[in-house]
């Protein structure tokens, strides 16, 4: 539900509430059950006392500092570790993964359809996703910059400007650096979003350009047999069923509850709602992910590919919908049906049907 802009001190009071209630899980406890975490604790404070006379980390451990994925979390932690123990700088950088991805989400619902940012809000029930809870900082950091990349080129193509072209070069580049999951999924979307939208030629070269040193990078460290682990592939059925993964936490209960009523209110939304407009570009987005989720196996070289997909998709899932919802017919029809309408009434019957218009400010591109 939006927050009333009337009412600043409301919405500040709101947001705090969220901030505390995201923060806390973290912040009341000395370190948080999540499954990797602390091999990245222990790692980076290797890595910054490598040369230290205190430790012999040096006669076991050496650091390979070439272009990787995965590295923004580690450097963070280390950059943090210089003025924090080691155990306050691991919840700083979770709690800057855990408030990023609302508001992300925020930022890129925003660019879609300017006023229509308060559906971040329903990204709040895959901030604890079980990625988050098996420790992937790098993963879950991914997705935020992901939306941030795409927000920001949302953003430069309705208004193009060398500034913003090298402002998401270096957002794109540090995606890659934070996963390789995330930077795909980014180029994935703009390449649909693109083509559905049918982008000028020099447009699309423009924006697949900021992809170059990611590549780049990427290339640098192919080598064969990366493959050793096999593929692994799954019934549809449980494909179909592992649609929820990223709402799943620790309780079962809960889990079963949260999909139950999520479940509802899309239901809800979608059946009878007169209201409901399919925005056609995100739409075609959307649905190209859920094909490569069906498409693709659960574990390739050992490591998981398909559901990682999801919280991508849960939030492309929301920008891919007007989803104001009324159950009454617009009243401008009657007004203009040739009926004879009068003062007031007629006044009346018009005047839903332009406030129910003024809610959808749609961009000016492909939607």
């Amino acid at each position: 539900m939006a927050v009333n802009s009337r009412h600043p001190l409301w919405r500040a009071l709101l947001l705090a509430l969220v901030v505390v209630v995201l923060l806390a899980p973290i912040w009341l406890v000395r370190f948080p059950p999540l499954l990797d975490y602390p091999n990245h604790l222990a790692s980076t404070f290797v890595l910054n006392n490598l040369r230290s006379t205190d430790f012999l980390f040096h006669a076991y451990y050496g650091a390979d500092w070439r272009p990787y994925p995965n590295l923004t979390s580690e450097i963070l932690l280390m950059i943090l570790q210089h003025v924090l123990p080691v155990r306050i700088a691991g919840q700083v950088v979770l709690s800057l993964s855990v408030l990023a991805l609302p508001c992300a989400a925020w930022f890129f619902l925003e660019q879609v359809s300017p006023g229509e940012g308060h559906l971040a809000a329903w990204s709040l029930l895959i901030v604890f996703n079980p990625f988050l809870l098996m420790g992937f900082l790098n993963y879950d950091l991914s997705i935020a910059l992901c939306f941030l990349a795409v927000g920001l080129w949302l953003r430069y193509l309705k208004e193009p400007a060398a500034g913003r072209w090298w402002g998401l070069l270096a957002v794109v580049t540090l995606l890659y650096f934070t996963h390789l999951g995330g930077f795909v999924v980014a180029g994935f979307v703009m390449f649909v979003y693109g083509l559905l939208s049918r982008l000028p030629l020099k447009m699309l070269l423009k924006s697949w350009a900021v992809f170059l040193p990611g590549v780049a990078f990427l290339l640098t460290l192919v080598s064969r047999g990366a493959n050793e682990g096999g593929s692994q592939w799954l019934p549809f059925a449980q494909k179909i069923r592992n649609l929820a993964t990223p709402l799943l936490g620790y309780s079962f209960r809960t889990d079963l509850i949260t999909c139950i009523l999520l479940a509802g209110v899309v239901a809800i939304l979608v059946a009878g709602n007169r209201e409901l407009r399919w925005r056609m570009p995100w739409l075609g987005v959307a649905a190209a992910l859920l094909a490569v989720y069906l498409l693709l196996p659960e574990a390739y070289a050992s490591t998981q590919t398909d559901t990682r997909l999801l919280p991508f998709l849960f939030i492309v899932g929301l920008a891919a919908g007007d989803w104001y919802f009324s159950t009454r017919r617009p009243r401008c029809e009657a007004a203009s049906s040739g009926r004879p309408s009068h003062g007031r009434r007629a006044a009346r019957r018009v005047r839903p049907c332009r406030r129910s218009a003024a809610r959808r400010p749609w961009p000016a591109i492909g939607t």
